[in-house]
């Protein structure tokens, strides 16, 4: 496509045309992905679940805001408890490593937290996930224990200072020389420190009622039990998640690689390509090319192809639809394999049925093929022509013999150290009069431009030159490189030949045309 693409049959004909990267892709990360997995360490999973409590238990103090509940969740995955754990089960890493498989998180709007240890063992998954919930309400409960001891010492102390001031004051009362006035105030201050100290040992009676019992701060809802089954890996869903990395990257470089690729696979990019119209399109086969459809199978959807391709050839003149005496057609393509001496042996076949006396002339004079293909051996040939080795008459084959009178053929002759010089001397422009004089069309099978200078040396002689081209085979920059060198030395470039044209595109159904 020239334009970017934008609509869905777009999407489905790169698809289309790539499969198989993103099958691949999707097979390599379906592979990489178990392989990755069989090559990791089992990892065992285990959950328990703790319900956190406040402090202290009373019928007010049982619900406990997300704050506190969120703070008390990071306490359970600290590393105070963490170093009880790692000391409760002898355990041969750091707090700060064993905190590295475990987490603990609050169920959504409640307070219960629920506690995961990922181990090497499923004993030691189910194991580490209990202790951290019991370490945790041990290590509250110690807390609030200690806490408790330390109010309580307090109370005592304040206790003791209080009962020593007491002791004086009443001392001093006893004293029966005292004033009135100072007694007064003693009084006053006796009444001052009993009532601190009745406050005081209330507060030591209600600690001692709040005495924490039991746990504190949570209790175990549900133990962890071994799980039976690793958590990792897990082969079927490493697979599928390589398998789809794998099919993305493969769809990516699909669309990179059809954003680059200049292959021609329609018609549109070919007319766009060289500027000029196609002539004809020759449809595609399951066989190699290498027989004569038009003489073979001349009802063939192939055969019809090509007597279209004649009909335009015919009328490319714009004489009244009649080729007159002397047209000099070239046949080439831009490289090797495109069908370019197919096309030229199959269109002389069908220009000849039609009543034109036509002489097809070999001039690909380093990898001949025509003489081949009608299965003749024809000693002498162009070569021997250009070299003054041999008259015109004594290289012409008649083939009436096999069934396509009307057509005379010229094979290349024995191969010359030096085609270019011989094609582009004196004695070539001499001959091509000649053969323009003895026939109705004389069609040239070239050498393939891009390959060597060949053919530029007889396309500035032609009247009509065709150019071959294969579909996905032929490339945009080859093929208008090839036009470009064709005008530059003066030659025509009259229309294209499109072979191996897919059945659903061609309008005869199925064939093809190759080298």
């Amino acid at each position: 496509m020239e334009q970017d693409v934008t609509t869905l049959g777009d999407h489905l004909a790169i698809m289309r045309r790539r499969w198989r990267l993103p099958v691949v892709f999707l097979v390599l990360g379906v592979a990489a992905g178990v392989g990755l997995s069989a090559l990791q360490d089992p990892l065992y999973r285990a959950e328990s679940t703790l319900l956190l409590e406040p402090d202290k238990v009373s019928t007010t103090a049982v619900v406990m805001d997300a704050d506190e509940v969120a703070t008390q969740a990071r306490v359970v995955a600290s590393a105070p408890v963490a170093q009880r754990v790692v000391e409760r089960l002898d355990l041969d890493e750091l707090p700060d490593e064993l905190l590295g498989t475990v987490t603990a998180d609050v169920i959504e709007q409640t307070r219960t937290v629920a506690i995961t240890a990922e181990r090497g063992t499923a004993a030691e998954a189910a194991a580490v996930a209990n202790a951290f919930a019991e370490e945790f309400v041990a290590y509250r409960t110690d807390a609030a224990t200690s806490a408790a001891d330390d109010e309580r010492n307090r109370l005592f102390a304040q206790l003791g200072r209080l009962r020593a001031d007491l002791s004086l004051v009443q001392a001093e009362l006893d004293n029966s020389r005292l004033g009135p006035v100072r007694r007064q105030r003693l009084e006053a201050q006796e009444q001052s420190l009993l009532t601190v100290e009745a406050e005081i040992r209330t507060q030591l009676a209600i600690l001692q009622s709040d005495q924490p019992t039991g746990n504190v701060g949570g209790q175990l809802l549900r133990s962890a039990e071994e799980p039976a089954t690793p958590a990792q890996p897990q082969p079927i869903r490493s697979g599928a998640f390589g398998g789809v990395l794998g099919l993305l990257l493969g769809i990516l470089l699909a669309y990179v690689r059809d954003r680059f690729d200049d292959a021609i696979r329609d018609e549109q990019r070919l007319r766009t390509a060289v500027g000029v119209p196609v002539l004809g399109r020759i449809p595609q086969t399951q066989g190699d090319g290498s027989r004569l459809v038009t003489i073979v199978a001349p009802t063939s959807p192939e055969s019809e192809g090509y007597r279209s391709l004649t009909t335009n050839i015919r009328f490319l003149t714009a004489r009244g639809g009649e080729l007159t005496q002397g047209e000099m057609l070239v046949v080439s393509s831009a490289d090797a394999g495109e069908g370019k001496t197919t096309v030229a042996t199959n269109v002389a076949v069908t220009a000849a049925r039609v009543g034109l006396a036509v002489i097809l002339v070999d001039a690909d004079l380093r990898n001949p093929r025509v003489a081949e293909r009608f299965g003749i051996e024809v000693p002498l040939g162009l070569s021997h022509v250009l070299a003054d080795q041999a008259d015109i008459e004594d290289t012409l084959y008649d083939a009436a013999a096999i069934d396509a009178p009307g057509l005379r053929i010229m094979s290349a002759g024995a191969i010359p150290p030096n085609p270019a010089e011989l094609l582009a001397g004196p004695r070539a422009a001499a001959l091509w009069k000649e053969l323009r004089d003895m026939a109705d069309l004389v069609i040239i099978d070239t050498a393939p431009v891009l390959k060597v200078a060949d053919t530029l040396e007889i396309v500035s002689e032609a009247d009509l030159a065709v150019l071959v081209t294969r579909h996905r085979t032929s490339r945009v920059h080859k093929v208008t490189a090839v036009v470009e060198r064709v005008r530059q030395v003066g030659g025509p470039v009259s229309g294209v030949a499109f072979c191996g044209v897919p059945q659903k595109d061609a309008p005869y159904g199925y064939g093809v045309a190759r080298e």
